[in-house]
């Protein structure tokens, strides 16, 4: 799978500013530290996110109210 970001290297802090400029966020330096201290545990968070299950695998879609309702 070409995207699968499980392979991908970490991002550096360069790559991290580019990205924040390229969102349009502009972070003081002390706000950047705090992202770029938070960002190793969220990259690592993502690339635990499955991704070989269809939309309709997820409970939230598939749930049907009707079955503990009475009609």
């Amino acid at each position: 799978m070409p995207d699968d970001p499980t392979r991908l290297p970490p991002a550096s802090e360069a790559e991290l500013r580019q990205r924040l400029n390229d969102a349009g966020l502009n972070l003081s330096e002390e706000l950047f530290q705090q992202f770029l201290a938070v960002w190793p545990g969220f990259e690592a968070m993502v690339r635990r996110i499955p991704r070989h299950f269809a939309y309709a695998d997820e409970p939230a879609h598939i749930f049907p109210p009707r079955r503990i309702t009475r009609a």
